[in-house]
């Protein structure tokens, strides 16, 4: 049985019960009914992928508070399941890669 080197975990559903850009748009205090709109609008065909990311940038841009301090303090805020800090220790200490949300730990 061969050894996987990395372990991948979502964070919607799996680490959190939240959707995580809609609980970050609402962090930064931006509409979520409009981010909803940009991206059933993307979904639609009736924007680009590149246009539904200026868009969702811009939003956020809105608010005063993309910046990294800011987001960073938000991402600490977030509440995740129980057990999930015991489950990464394991899997680490496993001695297996973590990737969550595309960055390796």
């Amino acid at each position: 049985m061969p050894k996987f080197e990395v372990v991948i975990l979502d964070i919607d559903g799996t680490l959190t019960p939240n959707v995580s850009w809609y609980a970050f748009t609402k962090g930064l205090g931006a509409s979520v009914h409009a981010h909803r709109t940009i991206y059933d609008t993307l979904k639609a065909g009736k924007i680009t992928y590149e246009t539904s990311k200026q868009q969702l940038i811009a939003l956020w841009h809105t608010t005063g508070n993309a910046n990294r301090a800011y987001i960073s303090k938000l991402f600490e805020s977030w509440q995740f399941y129980p057990k999930v800090e015991q489950t990464v220790a394991e899997i680490k200490k496993a001695g297996y890669r973590l990737c969550i949300n595309h960055r390796f730990f």
